[in-house]
């Protein structure tokens, strides 16, 4: 999650896997965080969707 300078407030940057639209790989910035999962943080929900997360880029598989 990083502060995006042209949007403003926090958003998630990263890179799309699994999506029936978007070709896997492909990065991209959602719109405003409005929650974040608090326990497992496996999901966020922004203005206009949720999102599953995976591991942080350059975070190693265990």
């Amino acid at each position: 999650m990083c502060r995006h300078p042209d949007v403003g407030g926090c958003v998630l940057a990263g890179r799309v896997f699994d999506h029936p639209e978007i070709v896997d790989g492909t990065r991209i910035h959602t719109s405003h965080v409005a929650m974040l999962d608090d326990e497992g943080g496996s999901w966020a929900r922004t203005i206009s969707r949720y999102y599953r997360l995976g591991r942080q880029e350059g975070e190693t598989a265990h």
